[in-house]
């Protein structure tokens, strides 16, 4: 079930994006001419930071421009010499077609599957953001792993008839999923009327 229901997330997440004019391109994903790109070093090694690049370019001039790296699940991110374990965060000015390209180091401290988020926002834009997933493990260290056997990964679009056909079959298994049924832990109490019992009638 739990599977279900993230496949079930991420569809919606991705439909949202689709529906909104994001697109991926050659400067990474884009949305009304803001665009964001996130990559990794490749030689990654257990136990040492992760080196991502961040680039941002926009179609015209913005002054202000929120860039973000966040991590799922959280992990650490440089900032002004230190670590920061909830992401790090800045302003920038965008001139128009002149990409502006940022490196940060992150530090995974345990073995998962992470997602590294350059996302970028201006009130005049929107929120932009571009993923890429990140498999640490000290016998492998795999740059957006191929979906296991049976995953669905999200396409760069997908006609709607084809977004209301995965929906509807993600529906159907998650209601053919078998689930316990939930057992309260509490006695469930006798109600008892504030009100005396009236005696009977005699006939």
């Amino acid at each position: 079930m739990k599977q279900i229901t993230v496949l079930f997330a991420i569809a919606l997440l991705f439909a949202g994006c689709v529906a909104s004019g994001a697109m991926l391109t050659e400067q990474g994903f884009c949305n009304k001419g803001l665009c964001a790109s996130i990559t990794a070093e490749k030689s990654i090694e257990w136990g040492k930071p992760v080196t991502a690049d961040i680039t941002v370019t926009s179609d015209v001039d913005l002054t202000g421009v929120q860039v973000s790296l966040t991590t799922f699940p959280p992990a650490m991110v440089q900032e002004n010499g230190g670590w920061q374990p909830e992401g790090s965060r800045w302003l920038v000015d965008l001139i128009a077609h002149q990409p502006l390209h940022f490196t940060k180091q992150v530090l995974l401290p345990s073995a998962d599957i992470y997602e590294l988020r350059a996302n970028v926002y201006h009130p005049t834009k929107p929120f932009v953001t571009d993923i890429i997933e990140i498999e640490f493990t000290p016998e492998k260290i795999v740059i957006n792993p191929t979906p296991y056997p049976g995953a669905i990964a999200p396409a760069v679009t997908v006609p709607p008839e084809r977004f209301a056909t995965f929906v509807a079959r993600l529906t159907q298994e998650a209601l053919l999923t078998p689930t316990e049924a939930f057992v309260s832990p509490l006695t469930t109490p006798t109600f008892v009327s504030p009100l005396p019992t009236p005696a009977p009638v005699a006939p």
